[in-house]
């Protein structure tokens, strides 16, 4: 039985050893190597230079508050007694 196991370990072992030989021989990274070097080579760098955008913040800005209905949702109607008041009430905690 003992003689067995060492045959199949010394097996194994040389399996193992030749697989790590036939990996450094023919390397996967290889093929993917030359492949993506023959991919870069059509790529061109481009000049970099953009066309400036020329946004018009102010105009945007005078369009959004000149609505009323911004202000209506965001700033309550000055001394309308909107009733109720108060703080609201709490959360329901969680548990």
């Amino acid at each position: 039985m003992e003689r067995m196991v060492n045959i199949a370990g010394t097996g194994l072992l040389v399996l193992v050893a030749a697989a790590i030989v036939f990996n450094g021989l023919d390397n996967p990274m290889d093929g993917r190597r030359e492949s993506l070097k023959v991919a870069l080579a059509d790529v061109r760098a481009a000049d970099g230079a953009e066309e400036a955008i020329a946004w018009d913040f102010e105009s945007w800005n005078r369009t959004i508050t000149g609505k009323g209905s911004v202000w209506s949702e965001l700033v309550p109607p000055a001394g309308g007694g909107g009733g109720g008041g108060g703080g609201g009430g709490g959360g329901g905690g969680g548990g």
